[in-house]
């Protein structure tokens, strides 16, 4: 069962999935498969809101579902413009889906949760050092999402270990992906400049270039999820990994990369640090370590790679939609 299946990182763990061997059953409330038109007909879909219990159940009952990927929540912006909301979906869709799987007995469920959690890092993990961030420093999430991320990550602990189902969290690095059609423009320099990229349009950022950041694909996201997956459960355990790709690039090497693979591309980067103005303690390397040694992760999309397919799938969607 992947909820959120039809969205921007469900699209990319369905994939993965169908790709070895397994059989994803999307549940999602939206009726836009734009993003997973090319894998429809090899899914399973049902309609269902993550916080109706019995809807759920009784989709794991019709599939015989083994195993849970839980992506649908809310995100970007929207989640402090819209605390109740928020909670609702974020946190008490997470807890309806893990008593899904106590009840259904369903013993493998992993979730998304975030590099936010650490923010803001100590100085050492910050530029110029970017020691890397592992898994057991102290959290003090400011955000109301990465709050929500940590509160579930607690609440997985306590089925986990109390249940005895085997959970696994996965903190992802900074996000991007296709299929977000700009909502993020503003807050997400990368993704706003690589649509420009590939539309040819002339972009620039007055401030950031220097700032550096380890990011993470959607394409990755899926890769750690399968990387859970084929690694050997631990029931009664609670697990959390840093997933991202490890590599700590720049804005304005971001720009250059960009401009060598669409020669003529117009780009201008400022000095300095903070594009996002998260705050520089949001801007860090991921550890990778325990994720390597554990469930066998080895991280696939460098930025170069990752770009080129976000280029060619936001053209497939870009295609897609004037077809309609």
């Amino acid at each position: 069962m992947v909820t959120g299946g039809c969205g921007m990182v469900g699209a990319f763990v369905c994939r993965g999935l169908l790709s070895n061997g397994y059989e994803p059953v999307v549940v999602d409330t939206r009726t836009d498969r734009l993003l997973v038109t090319d894998i429809a007909q090899h899914c399973a879909f049902d309609a269902a809101d993550v916080r109706d219990l019995p809807r759920l159940l009784e989709i794991a009952k019709a599939h015989k579902v083994d195993a849970i990927i839980h992506l649908a929540g809310l995100v970007g912006p929207d989640v402090e413009r819209h605390p109740w909301s928020s909670i609702q979906i974020n946190l008490l869709g997470t807890v309806t889906v893990l008593e899904c799987a106590r009840l259904a007995g369903i013993a493998r469920v992993s979730f998304p949760s975030s590099k936010m959690v650490y923010v803001p890092v100590p100085e050492r993990h910050r530029h110029p050092t970017y020691d890397p961030v592992p898994e057991d420093i102290a959290l003090s999430p400011q955000k109301l999402y990465a709050k929500l991320k940590r509160t579930n990550e607690d609440l997985a602990s306590h089925y986990a270990s109390t249940y005895g189902l085997d959970v696994v969290a996965l903190r992802f690095g900074s996000a991007f992906a296709p299929g977000k059609a700009g909502r993020f423009s503003i807050t997400n320099p990368v993704m706003s400049m690589i649509e420009a990229a590939a539309a040819g349009t002339p972009y620039q950022v007055e401030t950031g270039g220097d700032q550096c950041d380890d990011l993470c694909y959607s394409g990755e996201s899926a890769n750690g999820f399968l990387a859970v997956l084929g690694s050997a459960p631990r029931h009664g355990h609670f697990r959390v990994y840093n997933i991202s790709h490890g590599e700590l690039v720049s804005l304005r090497q971001m720009a250059e990369t960009l401009q060598d693979m669409i020669p003529g591309w117009r780009v201008e980067i400022g000095p300095g640090l903070d594009y996002r103005n998260y705050g520089l303690g949001a801007y860090f390397r991921m550890s990778l370590k325990k994720a390597s040694e554990e469930i066998g992760y080895r991280p696939k999309f460098d930025f170069r790679l990752a770009a080129a397919d976000y280029i060619e799938t936001q053209r497939r969607l870009n295609k897609s939609r004037s077809n309609r």
